[in-house]
């Protein structure tokens, strides 16, 4: 009886220190299995100031008890002035031949040829694009194109009636794509210098007194910053 025991008791300790071997194992290959997936990829941010040209573009003001019309809007964006234009890139590269990440770009739009009723708009604390974006790479230069999602700041005055907007004043008013071609400059083994054009094109529908103004954007970018590689 005891030799019984004892054998059964063996057996079960067998079998229980197979399963943790088997247990250790397969954890050691999960983990060199995950540690060659990150080897072959790289996180890069990157933070960078610029300008941009804007297109003239369709600023229709509908209002209610109003006629609805339409302005042919020439913007600038004082790129320079406060709030500063810039943009902000986090992505995920392989073998540094692909990307998926996402880009901010803090563009500003200010009426410059307003009328007599819209006496002032802008969008200066940000038409806000967060895009998606799919980035590649080649030998001279790296590539991208994405889409996303407007986040306006607008600011207006409308036949002396002005508007800021309610708490912070930030509104998801529409989508935006965008698609550049930009080159990277190392400086260190994780510092680089990167320039950067781009094209975007945004839709947004924001609040105006009264109303809502549909205030789409075409335009150039030109930028210029550092980026890390981690």
């Amino acid at each position: 009886m005891q030799e019984y025991i004892h054998c059964a008791c063996f057996k079960f300790c067998f079998l229980q220190n197979q399963r943790i071997v088997k247990t250790v194992l397969l954890l050691v290959a999960f983990f060199f299995a995950v540690k060659e997936a990150a080897s072959q990829r790289k996180v890069q941010f990157e933070v960078q100031g610029g300008t941009t040209i804007n297109f003239r573009s369709p600023l229709k003001i509908e209002r209610a008890g109003h006629e609805t019309y339409t302005i042919h809007a020439r913007y600038k964006t004082h790129s320079f002035r406060s709030p500063y234009y810039y943009v902000v890139y986090l992505g995920l590269w392989n073998k540094d031949k692909t990307a998926w990440g996402f880009c901010f770009t803090h563009q500003k739009i200010i009426l410059q040829n307003p009328n007599e009723s819209l006496t002032h708009f802008e969008i200066s604390h940000g038409y806000n694009m967060l895009v998606l974006t799919r980035s590649w790479n080649n030998k001279w230069f790296m590539w991208h194109a994405g889409a996303g999602v407007v986040i306006a700041h607008p600011e207006s005055i409308i036949d002396g009636g002005g508007f800021i907007g309610k708490g912070r004043g930030y509104y998801l008013s529409g989508v935006a794509a965008e698609a550049g071609i930009g080159k990277h400059f190392n400086i260190t083994k994780w510092l680089y210098a990167t320039a950067e054009t781009k094209f975007s094109a945004g839709w947004a529908r924001v609040p105006i007194n009264g109303g809502h103004a549909t205030a789409p954007n075409e335009a150039f970018h030109f930028a210029g910053g550092l980026g890390l590689k981690l």
